[in-house]
């Protein structure tokens, strides 16, 4: 099954023959029920990352609910809409990019599934290019904390550091998704140029751009999901090798995010 994850613009995708599916976790409820349906011929999950009314921050929405949830209905290849800012003067408001790099400044959630035994999940190429082909990601995403925007010091720091864009999610989704062995891939909807170019970012004008792009956005999301690939990629391997605990004693919930089919 394929899995969506709709951000600030997306917050509905529209699948046929579709479902609702509640559901609980060790890790609480996911941000809202999961709508199953098919995208063309696709099984598809689609949920959205900040709830139905948008009522979650980034710092407090349930990561490891949403994974977990997904992986329970059997998603194994998933990807993420991002509402971004951008830190290169050719990357412009209107565009879409592809994520490939994430630089983690966020300081207040649980990143990783395991606590004890002690996992540590390889992440030099923290998305899958095979999930978003025929895309090519390329693009380096500097995740914050939130809620704020940036302050003009930090944007121009963040420009020196190679950063390519700005955005609040992208970390823990993309480690969490690794650990449970889900091929996972970001598309980032540029929406402005942080605060570094022109003037203050405003919600309006993140929702104005977002309009213009979702449409798009949903036209690419059916191409990666159309096509049928044969994964040569580690994804779904990198945890067989990555614990250091002598004798680990797993959770039944551990084994489960462990677990590859």
């Amino acid at each position: 099954m394929f899995g969506v994850i709709g951000g600030s613009g997306l917050g509905r995708l529209e699948l046929d023959n579709a479902m609702d599916v509640v559901m609980d976790t060790p890790y609480g409820k996911p941000s809202a029920p999961i709508k199953v349906g098919y995208l063309g011929k696709r099984e598809t999950a689609f949920i959205p990352r900040f709830g139905v009314r948008h009522e979650y921050s980034p710092t407090d929405v349930p990561y490891l609910a949403n994974i977990y949830a997904m992986k329970k209905l059997g998603v194994n290849q998933m990807v993420s809409v991002s509402a971004v800012g951008s830190l290169k003067n050719e990357i412009r408001p209107g565009q879409i990019t592809f994520i490939s790099q994430i630089i983690d400044l966020t300081r207040n959630r649980k990143s990783s599934f395991f606590t004890s035994p002690v996992i540590h999940i390889p992440m030099s190429e923290p998305t899958c290019k095979q999930v978003t082909w025929p895309y090519d990601p390329h693009s380096t995403y500097l995740c914050i904390e939130g809620n704020r925007f940036s302050t003009k010091a930090e944007s121009e720091l963040w420009r020196k550091w190679g950063a390519d864009v700005i955005g609040m999610t992208a970390a823990p989704e993309a480690f969490l998704a690794r650990e449970a062995g889900i091929h996972f891939g970001i598309i980032a909807q540029v929406t402005d140029f942080d605060c570094w170019r022109d003037s203050d970012v405003s919600v309006e004008m993140i929702k104005t751009n977002i309009a213009k792009l979702n449409e798009v956005t949903k036209v690419m999301i059916r191409a990666i999901v159309d096509k049928d690939v044969k994964y040569t990629c580690h994804c779904a391997d990198d945890i067989t090798s990555a614990c250091i605990t002598d004798n680990p004693q797993f959770s039944e919930t551990e084994r489960f995010i462990m677990e590859r089919k």
